[in-house]
């Protein structure tokens, strides 16, 4: 049991970690709690734990009951709560993808024109980022119990928080 659930907190770290050098992040994080940013990184986390999970049943359905725990003690949440976070911050993940994948593109149509960027569209795009933060972390407060986001907020403004880096 200690050595599932040692995987499951190794697999966690290593994601974050894997998400901090991917996105090229570098220094410790002078985010306040319940930061935006704080919540973006948290989607985007634990939608790729999410996936990391369901591999896991996967290649061994018998432990499916014994990782869930485990995932669900390392983010404080009642057990029978953790699929319902994890699709809210697969969807939320997707939202926030797209968005993103949207303003890539206006940007790369941009640079082709000659006339250049259009600075209304970056401030569109934060705009419309930051709206698609709030409404996700909204509905995930909504489908969590009180004592489930109480400990998920705990989680995210302490532990996920104390080990996120930001580019600078």
């Amino acid at each position: 049991m200690r050595n599932h659930r040692n995987s499951v907190f190794l697999c966690a770290a290593s994601c974050l970690l894997l998400t901090q050098v991917v996105v090229g992040q570098q220094r410790a994080p002078d985010l306040p709690p319940d930061h935006q940013e704080l919540y973006y990184s948290f989607f985007m986390f634990t939608a790729s734990f999410g996936q990391w999970l369901d591999l896991e049943v996967q290649k061994a359905p018998e432990r499916k009951s014994e990782l869930m725990q485990s995932a669900a003690r390392y983010l404080k949440v009642d057990v029978k709560e953790l699929p319902r976070l994890i699709d809210e911050c697969k969807a939320a993940a997707a939202a926030l993808q797209k968005i993103e994948n949207d303003a890539h593109q206006r940007w790369n149509d941009e640079s082709n024109r000659a006339t250049g960027h259009d600075p209304s569209a970056h401030d569109a795009f934060i705009v419309s980022r930051q709206a698609a933060i709030q409404a996700a972390t909204a509905e995930l407060k909504q489908a969590l119990s009180e004592a489930s986001w109480n400990g998920l907020s705990s989680h995210i403004n302490g532990e996920h928080r104390l080990h996120l880096f930001v580019s600078h």
